[in-house]
């Protein structure tokens, strides 16, 4: 740092010369001058004013042309800066309270656009930790607003939150309600069939006051998509869809299809007698509703043969008989007699009959 003639200011007194106590004025001033535009701080144990004691160096203003700030000389509060020696930001365009009471108490002297850092009185981190910004020159804490709290006013955008940016992580269960996602908020096309699952999606969450006719079309519902499980239904198809088996009296598993398994049991056949399990076989059957006389589940009687026969179990007549009856007598002599045979008895062997039911043959099909 170059001075012009010494880094003293020396008070011109009564005796001393215009010319001298001019000289004086400008080498201070451009001894002043030099120092605030200088690359290199200023060293303040040299810098003294005459007459008055050591110390009183601290409040010595610098501006640093290489970090373009401005600077304090403060040997309490000084900490490792760009510029070294006593220099330091800390209170130039920095404020810092240890509270919010505090901020409170010191907020006249807060101009408009200063940031204000709250630590905890103990220097740890805490839920009074804040970042603030002063907006009025309002001696009350409405002229503060924490930096740290989204605004209410909808400022924040979509364009702000990009894709994705949002992971699973982030959000727990307990963290997002039901008033927190407004109808139709969530689009066809923000929800992927991967994404949600059956255990997701509880047994009769969705009333059917969520559900207006018009937002549901044929290819939103899977095939077999309402239906209870151990419903059969006619199918007009060659194959069961999704969700169902065809009615064929085939045996599955009894893990795999724990859900049918535990609804129809063994009634329609016990598979293995372990693992496994029959399900209804209505090849070539139809159906009957359980009842008095048929009270069985799982019962299954005949089969038609084809072009939708049956036939008739098999029996016999009851034995008809005959009385003996005179109806004419003769009694002119042996020449010229006459014999008439009666039907005494008549009996009949078992017999069965053919019937044709009118069908349309179609596939029967159990919902699992």
């Amino acid at each position: 740092m170059a001075l012009q003639d010494s880094n003293t200011y020396i008070e011109p007194t009564a005796g001393t010369s215009l010319n001298a106590a001019r000289s004086q004025v400008n080498n201070s001033l451009r001894s002043l001058l030099t120092n605030f535009r200088s690359t290199s701080p200023p060293d303040t144990e040299n810098i003294t004013r005459s007459g008055v004691g050591a110390g009183e160096e601290d409040g010595m203003l610098y501006r640093s042309a290489t970090t373009n700030a401005l600077y304090v000389s403060d040997s309490v509060h000084v900490k490792s800066s760009p510029v070294g020696g006593n220099f330091t930001r800390v209170g130039i365009g920095n404020r810092v309270e240890n509270g919010i009471v505090a901020l409170a108490g010191n907020i006249a002297s807060y101009e408009i656009g200063e940031l204000v850092a709250t630590p905890s009185a103990s220097g740890g981190l805490s839920s009074n930790a804040r970042l603030y910004l002063i907006s009025s020159n309002s001696a009350t804490m409405t002229s503060v607003v924490d930096v740290g709290i989204p605004p209410t006013n909808g400022s924040i955008t979509d364009a702000m939150i990009g894709t994705r940016q949002i992971s699973n992580t982030k959000l727990v269960a307990s963290t997002i309600s039901t008033h927190e996602i407004g109808s139709r908020a969530v689009a066809n096309t923000q929800i992927k069939a991967a994404t949600i699952t059956t255990h997701e999606i509880a047994s009769r969450a969705v009333a059917n006051t969520q559900i207006a006719a018009a937002s549901i079309t044929r290819h939103e519902i899977k095939d077999g998509g309402i239906a209870p499980i151990g419903s059969i239904m006619a199918w007009t198809g060659s194959s069961a869809p999704d969700g169902w088996l065809l009615c064929d009296g085939t045996a599955y598993s009894r893990s795999t299809y724990a859900a049918l398994f535990a609804i129809s049991g063994t009634a329609y056949g016990v598979g293995d007698g372990s693992t496994t399990f029959n399900i209804p076989d209505l090849q070539d059957r139809l159906p009957l509703g359980k009842g008095t006389n048929n009270s069985t589940l799982g019962t299954q009687t005949g089969s038609m043969a084809a072009s939708s026969k049956v036939t008739t179990d098999s029996g016999g007549a009851s034995l008809q008989t005959a009385s003996q009856q005179t109806i004419y007598t003769d009694t002119y002599g042996s020449k010229d007699a006459v014999t008439i045979s009666f039907v005494t008895a008549a009996t009949s062997s078992a017999h069965t009959h053919g019937v044709t039911i009118p069908t349309s043959v179609v596939n029967y099909i159990i919902k699992y």
